[in-house]
């Protein structure tokens, strides 16, 4: 289970993320007017670390987030989990 501590960091990141994605843009954009080697790189390696970032937030989120099992268990919904790790209700 995730702590306080660790879900401000999560909202911390997801704000980092918004930013991001904002400068992602605004990169892309010069790119698209500029079209030179050093455009393009800044924008490969922005991208390279936006996804790094992507991958953290959607990490924390599946910590954060209990299985959906779980779920369906507490609000007394029969099922059964398929082979590949959906929920499939039962009557």
């Amino acid at each position: 289970m995730i702590n306080n501590f660790d879900f401000e960091v999560y909202q911390s990141y997801l704000q980092l993320q918004a930013e991001c994605k904002t400068i992602y843009k605004e990169l892309e954009r010069r790119y698209e007017q500029c079209r030179c080697p050093n455009c393009q790189k800044e924008v490969i390696l922005f991208s390279l670390d936006l996804l790094s970032l992507n991958m953290l937030v959607s990490h924390m989120e599946n910590q954060i987030s209990p299985p959906i099992s779980a779920i369906l268990q507490e609000m007394q919904i029969d099922h059964i989990m398929t082979e590949n790790g959906k929920a499939a209700l039962t009557k």
